[in-house]
């Protein structure tokens, strides 16, 4: 299937992203059955932060660990940001992508938000994502992941040369429907590359291991189909119009085996996104039918239509929601003062992780 692939992107995508994947998957069927000779670590300084965040959530296998699946507590969300594994790992290397490329993203920031790590949800989505991804990968070969609805952000640079820093020749594809995005990933491509040329990075960053492709999300790839290890997919479902067809697209591309990440806001007002409990409930009930979801934490919410939740929401108070990202000035964004505190408090958001049976 990863020999199909190649020849399937030789004759529909771009040469830069032909010679990209081809390249990275004739490397990876010649690793195939070879165990790595070196094993899935990170760091000894982040291997250290992580096991001090243990104190701090509920977690099962020390430094391997994610955060609890499902949608944060204020208090949770409170304490991931005050802790090393959030401000020493996703904090730090989100800040420097930012400041040593701030030439290159100025269109983009100007477009979207100018640090989208410092927004209401994000602090916890992208920090969740990089640790189950840190979790889950395999350990004993290279991989292929794919970032659905990628934007232009620091995570896919981060997920490539930082947590897949042990697997040299793992790539990230960027799918994304807004093809003007090509242009900031082929800048931000060279000039990882200059730099780790003058040593002002380190030497992996002279090898691109992020790519983009121009993809609509509710339209299938045929051509990834069975070729994708580890899928994540940031806030982006909630803005789909039938995000049950986008769910089995993400599920088709993985291996047998392979992972899903998945995070979405969930809007009980329908005033921000369309994206009421009900729906939310039914994007996780198809995503449990064709496949397997895995390190669920059961004192995090799970169902958004029953009365418990609906009375925590409104008489406890005690979901993380926009209201609460708003008032700890976690998100300073004028679009929010637009929005009544009733808004506010209506918007919160989940995390899950799925494995393909």
């Amino acid at each position: 299937m990863r020999n199909k692939l190649c020849n399937s992107l030789n004759q529909n995508l771009s040469l830069p992203l032909i010679c990209f994947v081809a390249i990275g998957f004739v490397i990876l069927l010649s690793k195939i059955g070879i165990k790595s000779i070196t094993t899935f670590t990170t760091s000894s300084h982040f291997t250290k932060h992580v096991r001090s965040a243990t104190k701090h959530y509920i977690l099962k296998d020390s430094e391997y660990d994610m955060l609890p699946s499902g949608s944060p507590t204020t208090d949770a969300y409170d304490k991931l940001l005050k802790n090393p594994v959030y401000k020493e790992w996703t904090e730090v290397y989100s800040n420097k992508f930012l400041k040593d490329n701030k030439d290159i993203l100025v269109g983009y920031t100007q477009k979207w938000v100018a640090d989208p790590l410092h927004t209401w949800s994000r602090g916890w989505e992208y920090t969740y994502v990089a640790a189950a991804i840190r979790k889950y990968a395999p350990r004993d070969r290279d991989l292929y992941l794919l970032d659905f609805g990628s934007g232009v952000t620091f995570i896919d640079w981060m997920i490539a040369y930082e947590i897949l820093d042990n697997n040299p020749r793992s790539r990230v594809l960027a799918a994304d429907n807004n093809m003007a995005y090509q242009d900031w990933f082929d800048q931000l491509n060279k000039r990882y590359m200059e730099r780790a040329k003058q040593g002002d990075v380190p030497e992996k960053y002279r090898i691109p291991k992020v790519q983009f492709i121009g993809h609509d999300i509710r339209k299938p790839i045929p051509i990834l189909n069975t070729s994708i290890d580890i899928a994540f997919c940031i806030s982006v479902m909630e803005h789909v119009d039938d995000s049950l067809a986008a769910a089995r697209n993400i599920y088709n591309t993985l291996v047998p085996g392979g992972y899903l990440i998945i995070t979405f806001d969930i809007d009980r007002n329908s005033a921000i996104v369309s994206h009421k409990p009900s729906r939310a409930d039914a994007l996780l009930k198809e995503l449990r039918r064709i496949g397997r979801e895995i390190h669920f934490d059961n004192s995090v919410l799970r169902t958004y239509n029953d009365e418990m939740f609906q009375d925590m929401i409104q008489k406890k108070n005690d979901l993380y929601t926009l209201y609460d990202g708003k008032i700890k000035q976690y998100d300073d964004s004028e679009w929010i003062n637009t929005k009544s505190e009733s808004i506010r408090k209506g918007l919160f958001f989940s995390c899950h992780v799925f494995q393909k049976l």
